[in-house]
């Protein structure tokens, strides 16, 4: 059995600043990971597509992602945001854990 090793299509564009994890090429894109967030079974971080010109492009809207750890391991997808809905996600929980901890008192 003999295995091709993958040829970069793009060898001169660069990553973007902060990019952690870049796919291989695929259809003239590739998809771009930022550094990942654990919060227990939470995961979260922000992806985006990087076209051969270097030039980065959002998702659809949908650049933050917000995933869980099921039992066995596996990241399971859960959320798309936006980076503006992810801003008003953490607002809005910022917010939720001033009331818990407004009534449980520590």
């Amino acid at each position: 059995m003999t295995t091709t090793a993958q040829i970069n299509p793009y060898p001169d564009i660069a990553p973007p600043a902060g990019a952690t994890t870049v796919d291989d090429w695929g259809d003239e894109e590739r998809i771009i990971y930022g550094k990942r967030h654990e919060i227990g079974a939470i995961v979260t971080g922000a992806w985006a597509l990087q076209l051969p010109n270097g030039s980065v492009r959002g998702n659809d809207g949908h650049d933050v992602y917000v995933d869980e750890m099921d039992e066995r391991g596996y990241q399971c997808e859960r959320l798309n945001l936006s980076s503006a809905q992810a801003r008003q996600l953490g607002q809005a929980l910022l917010a939720a854990a001033a009331t818990a901890d407004g009534w449980v008192a520590k």
